[in-house]
């Protein structure tokens, strides 16, 4: 009886290449509130790490240039190209944004799945080859054509979803850890102010310097 293959068996993993499985959307518009765009964004809306996008500005308004035309869609991975720190991160809306960003979607979804994509995008790997592949002395940048390039190992799409919903619970966890740590240091800081304010008429005025050890004495 032939041995059954192991789920996490990468004897079926296919090396292939970024632009193999997935494109650089430049898709544009020129009419962007007549064709009922009304969100953008630029640079400090991507948080990096393959974080939501949750935040933008509205089409129109004072920091609106006229680069801004680039089309992304909802769960596109969106990828800043000009060094030295290189941010990824995930839309949760169609918007607008400038030409210089990567806008990443895979080319076939029964080939590779948009979530690990993702995934491909936020790892150390890829970002170490954007950062081999900088052009330019001052104001560096990435070309698509060397992004493209970057090469590693394709599961079959069954694998790919057991993978997806691993990354999947790991972030929820993540997240939730986040949300935690927020909540704990809002819990302290509103303590604090408790105490302070209930033994106000027990307090006294000191100079922080004098708490320091290597403070004044007198």
């Amino acid at each position: 009886m032939p041995m059954l293959e192991q789920p996490n068996s990468k004897a079926k993993w296919k090396q292939v290449t970024l632009g193999e499985v997935a494109i650089n959307s430049t898709v544009s518009t020129q009419n962007p509130e007549e064709e009922g765009f009304d969100r953008y964004i630029i640079g400090k809306h991507i948080p990096g790490g393959g974080s939501k996008i949750t935040t933008w500005n509205e089409v129109g308004d004072g920091e609106f240039g006229s680069r801004i035309r680039t089309v992304i869609k909802r769960d596109d991975v969106v990828c800043t190209t000009r060094g030295p720190n290189l941010r990824v991160a995930v839309a949760t809306f169609d918007c607008l944004s400038a030409h210089t960003n990567f806008v990443l979607r895979t080319k076939d979804a029964s080939i590779m799945m948009q979530e690990l994509l993702q995934a491909v995008a936020c790892s150390d790997e890829f970002q170490e080859h954007l950062r081999l592949n900088f052009r330019g002395s001052t104001n560096l940048f990435v070309n698509w054509s060397d992004a493209a390039k970057f090469k590693f190992l394709l599961p079959p799409i069954q694998e790919q979803a057991r993978l997806v919903e691993i990354l999947a619970a790991y972030r929820r966890t993540d997240e939730a850890f986040v949300s935690t740590a927020n909540q704990l240091a809002k819990v302290r800081a509103s303590l604090v102010s408790h105490i302070i304010s209930q033994n106000r008429a027990d307090t006294q005025r000191v100079k922080v310097a004098d708490l320091l050890i290597d403070g004044p004495t007198n």
